[in-house]
């Protein structure tokens, strides 16, 4: 009895301790995302938005890119008037046919995104090149480049089937994702029901003073490779006047923002699901 209770002592004490940022031989990122948007101008109609300065940024950049991002394709808001489509992209540049990373570009917003392939290095080396490729394209002589939002975004996977796990759904994310989330039981005529939505999509967005913006949560219903699995997303996000408006600052902004990131990653999946993304649970 003795040891049992030792056991369970040290297993608590290391659960709540958050590893170091290390990489994961399973690694669960479905995909990671950049994205700086930029000031429009209002157009002739309400809410109607342009940015004079896109049509010739096309060229200009995919000119910068096009030795790294050669391929490019035409994307469905591309057919829809520019002032249509403010921030949204319509143009898609990636290394090959099918192939990641990419870099995505619309009126008033610019993406860079890589999937299994990322690494931290690479993936900030990229960003800071599509940045310095941005500001120097832009014809700053027709209209000026002014940052108004910046986002890095994390997206994961983890395999769930809420018609086949041996844990609920709430229990689930209580005891893999440090998620937890507590439904009054009176609600149902059988209280173990409360434990066990179908689906589930909730969001926590907290201040972060650190980058002068806000950090999300999202946890919601998705796919792991056709299967049913739990997608959660980590948004980290500064907007209208916080936003760095220069490559310099705005590449100590990624900086901070990934640290914030990271923490939250390690903090959220410690213990057994981390486990398994270091590969040493073979589930």
């Amino acid at each position: 009895m003795a040891f049992g209770q030792s056991v369970r002592y040290a297993t608590e004490m290391s659960d709540s301790i958050v590893p170091a940022p290390h990489s994961l031989a399973k690694k669960p990122l479905a995909e990671a995302i950049f994205e700086l948007r930029w000031a429009l101008r209002p157009g002739d109609f309400p809410g109607i938005q342009d940015d004079p300065g896109f049509r010739i940024l096309v060229g200009r950049y995919y000119d910068k890119i096009r030795n790294d991002y050669g391929t490019t394709v035409d994307l469905p808001a591309a057919r829809v008037p520019e002032s249509m489509t403010p921030h949204a992209v319509r143009h898609q540049f990636r290394a090959g046919q099918n192939q990641w990373p990419l870099t995505q570009i619309g009126p008033g917003v610019v993406t860079f995104n890589e999937t299994k392939a990322y690494t931290w290095e690479g993936f900030s080396t990229n960003v800071s090149k599509i940045v310095n490729a941005l500001f120097t394209a832009y014809p700053t002589d027709i209209v000026p480049l002014i940052p108004i939002q910046i986002m890095l975004r994390y997206v994961n996977t983890v395999l769930y089937n809420p018609l086949e796990a041996d844990k609920p759904l709430l229990q689930f994310l209580g005891d893999n994702l440090h998620t937890s989330l507590v439904m009054e039981p009176l609600l149902f005529d059988e209280p173990d029901q409360a434990n066990s939505p179908s689906n589930i999509m909730l969001t926590l967005s907290y201040k972060l003073d650190t980058i002068q913006g806000s950090g999300s949560l999202l946890f919601v219903n998705g796919e792991q490779e056709g299967k049913p699995a739990i997608v959660w997303e980590i948004n980290i996000m500064t907007k209208e006047g916080n936003t760095p408006k220069i490559p310099e600052d705005i590449n100590a902004w990624i900086v901070k923002a990934h640290a914030i990131a990271e923490k939250w990653f390690f903090t959220l999946c410690r213990g057994d699901l981390l486990g398994r993304f270091e590969g040493s649970d073979e589930k």
